[in-house]
């Protein structure tokens, strides 16, 4: 732990640390948002819409990122979207990765027929695009309000985004099955279970970590993307994306409404690839 602790440091640069700023970040304005944020976002002003930012004539520093079409305080809303896309992005890279290690590591170790019947599954989901498999499975459910849509959402990303988590950990313990210790393990009688917990799945944790940490910035656009076309989570709560599709019929004359939360999800997808970045190299163990 120590040796991981000093390699970890000495890996990590300035574009591991911005990575991980931005995202400690996100995760403290989603945390603590109702704290955070200076007004309601919920709340409607009509007397005060569309005020630019405090620093354009007309702002001022009681609204300091300005207001929607509605009176809405533009911060407030990004503070609170932070919260849907720290939740999204988390819990449905889990489900994916959950789903992915498992039938990966199956197939990677048994092989046989039921290595082909995983692989041709899992060459099925990686020919459907992964907003298109989304896209698909919520239009025939239908968007849900409140802690529902969350749900659906999760869901529906974890499940179409696992592919590519099986297709690492199955390669990865096909490479660890025939390593010295996991042969003697097999030759001491150990059942499979055992074998997969505690010789390989320990082994193949670094890739799958890396890829975990990108691919939350991944559902973060997806979650952006479904929000944007309205099939995300539903009004009163708020996302970015939600907040990119009220802002797009005022570009011209009102930029801040789409182009906050379009530097936010920029902002922390970037966060993310940086992150990631940097536990790849903190994980290698031949940079150690």
């Amino acid at each position: 732990m120590r040796e991981f602790l000093r390699s970890t440091r000495r890996s990590m640069t300035s574009s591991g640390l911005l990575g991980l700023a931005i995202v400690l970040t996100v995760v403290v304005c989603a945390v603590l948002a109702p704290t955070i944020a200076p007004h309601d976002p919920a709340q409607h002003n009509l007397r005060m819409r569309v005020l630019p930012p405090m620093w354009l004539d007309g702002g001022t520093a009681a609204f300091p990122l300005g207001t929607d079409q509605l009176g809405r305080d533009v911060l407030s809303r990004l503070v609170h979207s932070a919260r849907v896309s720290v939740i999204v992005g988390t819990l449905g890279t889990v489900v994916a990765l959950g789903i992915g290690l498992v039938l990966g590591t199956v197939a990677g170790y048994f092989g046989g027929a039921v290595d082909a019947v995983i692989s041709r599954v899992l060459d099925t989901f990686m020919a459907i695009p992964f907003i298109i498999l989304a896209l698909a499975v919520i239009a025939v459910v239908g968007p849900q309000r409140g802690a529902s849509g969350v749900v659906l959402l999760v869901v529906v990303l974890g499940v179409s985004g696992w592919a590519d988590f099986a297709r690492v950990a199955r390669g990865e313990t096909m490479a660890a099955r025939t390593l010295l210790f996991v042969e003697s393990a097999r030759a001491l009688g150990q059942r499979a279970g055992v074998i997969l917990i505690r010789h390989i799945l320990p082994n193949i944790a670094a890739p799958i970590i890396v890829l975990g940490a990108l691919q939350v910035g991944t559902v973060i656009i997806a979650e952006a993307s479904l929000s944007f076309l309205g099939l995300g989570i539903q009004p009163p709560a708020v996302t970015w994306g939600t907040m990119l599709a009220d802002g797009r019929g005022y570009v011209a004359t009102a930029w801040w409404l789409a182009t906050f939360p379009g530097v936010a999800i920029t902002l922390t997808v970037v966060g993310s690839v940086l992150l990631g970045d940097w536990l790849r190299d903190a994980l290698d163990a031949r940079s150690r």
